[in-house]
C-alpha cells in the first residue's frame, strides 16, 4: 500500500481559480484539499479496475472527510463554538457505527488507536485541518505555538485548540 502523497503544481486561468475557491469555501475546504477530492473522484473508476483495495480506501477518505466537516459545523451550530471541536468531532466518529467504519477503512482497515500508522497519521493531520477550515478558526496560541492538548483512547494522540476566526472584512 502507498501512503505517500505526491505534490503537483497545476495551472489554472484566474477565472477557474477563483471559482475553485468559492467552491471549496461553500464545502469548508481549503482550495487544495478541494481538489484534491475532486480529482480523487474522477480518477476513482480506473483506480477500482487497476487498484480495488486502495480505491475502497480512498472512498473512505473522502466520505470520512465529507463527514467530518458535516459534523464540525452541525456541533458549532448547535452547540456554539468549542476549541476541542476537533477531539469532539474524532469522538463522535468512533462513537457512531457507521462513522467508524468507515475510519477504519481510511486508514487501512487497521485499528483506530494503532501508533505509527503513516496513513493513519496523515488522515487525522488532514481531518483537523479541514475541521479547522469548516468552523472557520484558527489555532489558539501561545507565544506564538499552537496549543496543543495530549489525550489518550482515543483515535487521536493529540489535537491543537481552537478559536473563531475573526470575521472577515
Amino acid at each position: 500500500m502507498n501512503d505517500k502523497l505526491v505534490a503537483t503544481t497545476i495551472r489554472l486561468e484566474r477565472s477557474i481559480f477563483d471559482a475553485i475557491g468559492k467552491m471549496a469555501d461553500a464545502a469548508g475546504q481549503e482550495p487544495a484539499d478541494y481538489v484534491a477530492g475532486v480529482l480523487t473522484l474522477h480518477a476513482m473508476e480506473l483506480l477500482k479496475t487497476e487498484n480495488p483495495k486502495a480505491a475502497k480506501r480512498l472512498e473512505a477518505e473522502l466520505k470520512l472527510k465529507f463527514e467530518a466537516v458535516a459534523l464540525a459545523q452541525k456541533l458549532v451550530s448547535e452547540s456554539g463554538f468549542d476549541p476541542s471541536v476537533t477531539l469532539k468531532v474524532f469522538q463522535a466518529i468512533k462513537a457512531n457505527e457507521d462513522l467508524n467504519r468507515i475510519y477504519l477503512r481510511a486508514v487501512g482497515d487497521r485499528p483506530g488507536d494503532e501508533r505509527g500508522n503513516p496513513i493513519k497519521a496523515r488522515i487525522n493531520r488532514s481531518l483537523g485541518a479541514a475541521i479547522k477550515t469548516a468552523v472557520r478558526a484558527n489555532p489558539q496560541t501561545i507565544n506564538g505555538n499552537p496549543v496543543k492538548v495530549q489525550v489518550s483512547n482515543e483515535y487521536i494522540f493529540s489535537y491543537t485548540l481552537l478559536e473563531k476566526a475573526p470575521a472577515a472584512a
